[in-house]
């Protein structure tokens, strides 16, 4: 009867192990499986509240305008040259590249550009 109960354990203990590892492992995978670099920035999605209100226009046609001021972040449509644009503050994440948070007058899509395609007249110091 001891070696009968002792073998128990055993298996009990085995698959307990057995289990742990199981969630362990595929916990170690789903870490080990998510892309490095691409995750959503924290900027997608954000709409600020300074607003410059300067009239701009696009430099070329097919221009994204995207839901934050990052190429990674969703476009939400795209301006034109012959689109009227209000440009309402910028941005320049990580002290990167200038993006501008705008409204595309035509369309009625506000979102974000970079500024290397969008331009002004005015002095623009309205930061978002």
């Amino acid at each position: 009867m001891g070696e009968i109960l002792m073998r128990a354990k055993r298996f009990s203990v085995l698959v307990i192990m057995t289990a742990v590892l199981t969630v362990l492992g595929g916990q170690a995978l789903a870490t080990a499986a998510q892309p490095h670099g691409t995750a959503t920035p924290a900027n997608c999605g954000w709409q600020p509240a300074n607003d410059a209100r300067l009239n701009a226009w696009f430099q070329d046609d097919g221009v994204n305008i995207r839901s934050g001021d990052s190429t990674s972040c969703a476009s939400l449509g795209l301006g034109y040259q012959h689109h009227s644009v209000t440009v309402h503050c910028y941005s320049r994440p990580g002290g990167g590249d200038l993006w501008v948070y705008l409204t595309d007058n035509s369309t009625g899509v506000s979102g974000w550009s970079s500024q290397q395609y969008v331009t002004w007249h005015d002095s623009f110091t309205t930061m978002c």
